[in-house]
């Protein structure tokens, strides 16, 4: 692992972003997230759960934000 430093804020992010999901909530930009925000542990925490999405065999389009979707 080559920053093994951004574990700590990948799981914080993590924690953040299923808490809020878990309220109906999401953020619309970084920025919204505070001081929490780390383009490191952003990237991981994305490659983490790209990861165990298709280890898992699941649809990986759930992940896609409103600007990402693709038209039907």
């Amino acid at each position: 692992m080559k920053r093994p430093d951004s574990v700590l804020p990948a799981l914080r992010l993590l924690e953040l972003a299923t808490t809020v999901t878990a309220l109906g909530q999401r953020f619309a930009q970084p920025e919204e997230m505070g001081g929490l925000y780390d383009g490191i542990a952003a990237k991981r925490a994305a490659d983490v759960v790209g990861f165990l999405v298709g280890t898992a065999g699941l649809d990986s389009g759930f992940r896609a934000g409103p600007s990402d979707a693709q038209p039907g």
